[in-house]
């Protein structure tokens, strides 16, 4: 009997046009073949240990067989899921997203993608976002060596032949960054376009989604991004998106993380969502939208370290760090890009190869240190000269407090949005942080039954110095008046 390991691939070559049941006590997975080349596949990944059992249905009748599916092994986590406001391996290992951005990465020369994984593998990024289909862009120009598709005399291309150097390349890839552990948020969609991809009609799409589900979906690293930019794909409605959201859900037996990402306006809450794929130059929306979408919130695009010249590609380190603080901070998680020029303007953000900037070894501290707090985080919005539990003050002693308290909750949120720092809290801590703000100190009311210990950060030098013990009741915390500095708070214990 075959074994294969939990959450990894199990392949079969079957006749063309081969549906496959399989089932193991109460789970039944129907799974449909693919082409790849001059063979006919189906793959599957199981999610549950145990004697798998699948039927086959061809044209030529029924067949059965089955397989052991073993255990995995340490590193192998399986899948990565949406857990509350947060992610979750099906192991239930945590997860938390500090992803980068290569689109067209795939698309490059062999030396060029083998020096990025290279890169990647001595980097604290462990997503990476990333198109099937080339993308034309400055920066992005050159041709790819295969297409997805046969291309058809008129320039058109024909989705019901795909080109298996492309396919079988592409799931190396992603294969690759599996042994990384390295998440791949797949785009299937994007308008960045000079070959006809985004023109393709609604029937094409689907037909093409089906392929991709069939033959990715197997893989437990694949995250499905319905669009980069979907407001910028003028050719295709909101009828469009929802139709291809559907024929994930129906062909996706594996219910791979799904999302669709935004250039201007964010797509309205759908129930096929998983997540927001959110992008803003002010990642402190990113609180608005937890709390409108009920949704984690990953912000895959604040703005690029580069030196490039648009806006959105010319932030210094500095503040490129400062927003990816401010998206942790506002409970969501960051997602780094990198625009540099070089000699060949290669940039990182589109083709890959060797990143040059100074923030990935802070975003590293920055994951290192989310990693490490206890719990599962919920952002936290309230002025600091408030009691950290929430409790109400008396209007003598803060007035101020008092009269935004009696604000409806949507413009309170705005107006603290505007005064607070972002803050996270868990159950035995509180962490503050202050921006590009240069304050000599903060003040803070704490409660009287609880001993705190104050941390301070310093985001940008990646230095964490503990401050003062024993702290209750109002107390005086100095910053140093520097910028980019943080405040973590750890509760000691509970005073009788």
């Amino acid at each position: 009997m075959r074994q294969i390991e939990q959450y990894r691939v199990f392949e079969m070559e079957v006749p063309a046009q081969t549906n496959a049941v399989f089932s193991l006590d109460d789970i039944q997975e129907e799974i449909s073949s693919f082409q790849a080349g001059e063979k006919h596949l189906i793959r599957f990944m199981p999610m549950k240990t145990g004697t798998w059992r699948y039927k086959l249905t061809q044209k030529n009748g029924v067949s059965d067989g089955s397989f052991l599916c073993l255990p995995a092994k340490d590193g192998n986590h399986g899948p990565v899921h949406a857990c509350g406001m947060g992610f979750a391996y099906a192991d239930g290992t945590p997860y938390q997203p500090f992803g980068t951005t290569c689109y067209a990465w795939t698309h490059q020369p062999e030396d060029v993608r083998k020096q990025t994984l290279e890169t990647l593998s001595n980097a604290p990024f462990n997503k990476l976002r990333m198109c099937v289909f080339p993308k034309h862009m400055i920066y992005s120009e050159n041709e790819p060596a295969y297409f997805p598709f046969v291309r058809r005399t008129d320039g058109s291309w024909d989705v019901s032949r795909p080109v298996e150097d492309f396919w079988r390349d592409f799931e190396t890839q992603l294969f690759r960054l599996d042994r990384l552990g390295i998440e791949s948020d797949v785009i299937l969609f994007h308008p960045y376009d000079r070959w006809g991809f985004a023109e393709l009609s609604r029937e094409d799409s689907l037909h093409y989604l089906d392929y991709c589900v069939r033959r990715l979906g197997a893989y437990k690293n694949v995250w499905w991004s319905l669009a980069n930019e979907y407001d910028l794909l003028l050719g295709k409605t909101e009828e469009d998106w929802e139709a291809f959201a559907d024929r994930l859900l129906r062909d996706d037996a594996k219910r791979h993380l799904r999302s669709i990402h935004n250039c201007c306006q964010p797509y309205p809450k759908r129930d096929w969502m998983t997540h927001v794929s959110l992008q803003t130059s002010a990642p402190r929306k990113a609180l608005a939208m937890r709390s409108q979408y009920q949704l984690p919130v990953i912000v895959d695009e604040f703005g690029y370290e580069g030196d490039i010249e648009f806006s959105w590609g010319n932030l210094t380190a500095r503040e490129f760090v400062n927003r990816a603080w401010t998206a942790v901070c506002s409970g969501a998680w960051p997602t780094h890009g990198e625009t540099l020029l070089n000699a060949q303007e290669h940039l990182w953000w589109a083709k890959g190869g060797k990143l040059q900037g100074e923030t990935k070894e802070r975003i590293r501290f920055l994951r290192d240190m989310m990693a490490a707090l206890p719990g599962t985080p919920e952002p936290l919005i309230q002025p600091l000269n408030y009691d950290v539990n929430g409790t109400k003050v008396d209007e003598k002693q803060n007035p101020f407090v008092s009269a935004m308290m009696r604000l409806n909750e949507t413009d309170r949120i705005a107006y603290m949005l505007e005064i607070t720092p972002t803050a996270l809290k868990g159950e035995n801590w509180q962490l503050y942080y202050f921006g590009r703000g240069q304050s000599q100190r903060v003040l803070l009311q704490l409660p009287e039954n609880v001993s705190w210990t104050a941390e301070i950060i310093d985001t940008w030098e990646m230095k964490r110095e503990e401050k003062q013990r024993g702290l209750k009741g109002n107390v005086r915390i100095d910053l140093g008046g520097t910028e980019s500095m943080a405040l973590l708070m750890i509760k000691e214990e509970e005073l009788q």
